[in-house]
Formats: C-alpha cells, structure tokens, sequence
C-alpha cells in the first residue's frame, strides 16, 4: 500500500518554509561534496558555507564571501539547492 501524503493544513512545514524535495541538496546538512554541485559554489564557498550555518533561506547565501543577489539567483535558477 503506497503512503498517503500528509493531510494539508497539519503540522509539516509550508513550501514557503523552504522544504527540500528528493534529490536536491539542504545548504544547512549537506557535506562538502554535495555542496560542490551546486553552481557557485566551489571549495573555499563550501568551506565557508559550512562555518556559516545555518542559514534561513537561499536570499542568507550573500553573507559568503563573493556570492551576490545575482549569484543567488543563479543557484536559485539551477533548482539543486534548498533550506529546511
């Protein structure tokens, strides 16, 4: 029997919440590796990225070092990473 998805309207958080779905990446629980899928995102930012959480939302990325709004829009526009 397949699982029925929570009742809307419960205790599970709103996608405004920033729920992460299969296959993309939590900025604040991901390691190393799984980071460095992300556009933008290279070796020190990862580093960097880890010291720093957790972080709110996609927006808290522009407290590292070097990545922007536009930088953020393009990590937002790839769909790979999330916050929960």
């Amino acid at each position: 029997q397949p699982e029925q998805p929570p009742p809307a309207g419960g205790s599970e958080p709103s996608a405004t919440a920033g729920n992460c779905q299969e296959g993309q990446i939590d900025i604040n629980s991901a390691s190393k590796e799984e980071l460095l899928k992300i556009i933008q995102i290279g070796d020190a930012r990862a580093d960097e990225l880890i010291q720093l959480r957790p972080f709110s939302s996609l927006d808290d990325l522009v407290r590292i070092k070097g990545i922007g709004e536009q930088r953020v829009a393009d990590i937002k526009a790839q769909g790979l990473a999330c916050v929960s």
